[in-house]
C-alpha cells in the first residue's frame, strides 16, 4: 500500500507543509513545498489517497494541484 505523510519544512522562520509518499516499490518521493497552509497539503494527501496512483503520475497530480492552488488564490484576489 502506498503510504502519504505529511511533512513541515521550516525556511526563515516560514513554515511550508508538503507531502511524503512511499510507494509500494520502496521508492520515496518527496514535495516539500505545497503550501504554507497545512489544510491545502492535508487536502492534497486524501485526494490522492481516494485510488491507486502509479508513481510516474505524482508529478502530474501535484502539478495540477499547484496550479489549480495558484489559480484559486488569484480569482479570490480579482487577479483573472
Amino acid at each position: 500500500m502506498t503510504k502519504y505523510s505529511l511533512i513541515c519544512t521550516n525556511v526563515n522562520g516560514k513554515k511550508f507543509y508538503g507531502i511524503r509518499i512511499e510507494a509500494l516499490n520502496g521508492d520515496v518521493y518527496v514535495y516539500r513545498y505545497i503550501s504554507s497552509f497545512y489544510e491545502e497539503a492535508d487536502e492534497l494527501i486524501h485526494k490522492m489517497m481516494q485510488d491507486y496512483i502509479s508513481p510516474v503520475h505524482f508529478n502530474d497530480i501535484v502539478t495540477d494541484y499547484l496550479a489549480q492552488l495558484y489559480y484559486a488564490k488569484l480569482s479570490m484576489n480579482g487577479l483573472l
